[in-house]
């Protein structure tokens, strides 16, 4: 079916390190911290990220 549709398959792999279980945990304490900040410029925004 997918070759009556054209559509390649694409092989990616097994592995990837930016799916690393410990990116994981750490963006999700981060998420966390940063819920209901606003940011009104790309400074502030970096600024409060360094903080963490």
């Amino acid at each position: 079916k997918l070759m009556e549709l054209r559509f390649q398959l694409v092989t990616h792999p097994s592995y990837s390190p930016d799916l690393a279980p410990s990116d994981y945990h750490l963006f999700l304490n981060m998420k966390k911290w940063l819920v209901g900040r606003r940011f009104y410029s790309n400074e502030e925004m970096i600024a409060e990220t360094n903080a963490f």
